[in-house]
């Protein structure tokens, strides 16, 4: 083939891919908070997304990503109970690696707790921080294929006990 060539007719031009041909991925982070004793009674923890956001990949080459969490600690106690609260404000920072960090674009998430007290029953502890990266890639046909990556950045369940569908190992 030279340049110019062409094996077919051209049927039309865009001044931008259109959302369908875009190649993407999708960054969701899912926490995991389970009340002190709840596997004693048989309840198993439930994710909660915490983040997520889509991006278009063409938008990040060469910036890397981090993600991250705020984490701020508020404490309460008297002589008979102590009560102390991890709020964790997590985030998505993109890199615009241009040596100036207030260009960086750093995209929220919504707050979760972790509250840890002396009352029976009533702390609430983070069982699992775990992460999906989801591919979209280009319609071909009229079908979309989505490919899937998943890691746990905090995991006190366990291995066994998460494939085996066990409860927390958190009481």
């Amino acid at each position: 083939m030279q340049i110019g060539q062409t094996f077919t007719a051209s049927q039309g031009t865009f001044p931008e891919a259109p959302d369908t041909l875009r190649h993407k991925v999708n960054v969701k982070l899912n926490a995991e908070p389970t009340l002190s004793g709840a596997s004693t009674f048989g309840i198993a923890p439930e994710p909660t997304t915490v983040l997520d956001q889509p991006f278009n990949t063409v938008e990040l080459v060469g910036k890397p990503l981090s993600i991250g969490h705020f984490v701020s600690v508020e404490q309460i106690g008297t002589p008979t109970s102590a009560i102390k609260t991890f709020t964790c404000s997590p985030y998505v920072l993109i890199n615009e690696n241009d040596l100036n960090p207030d260009d960086d674009h750093l995209i929220r998430g919504t707050d979760y707790q972790e509250v840890l007290t002396n009352f029976p029953f009533s702390s609430q502890f983070l069982t699992g921080l775990l992460l999906d990266l989801t591919t979209l890639f280009p319609e071909v046909n009229g079908q979309r294929k989505t490919e899937t990556v998943k890691k746990e950045i905090i995991d006190r369940i366990g291995f066994v006990a998460r494939q085996n569908g066990g409860g927390s190992a958190v009481n």
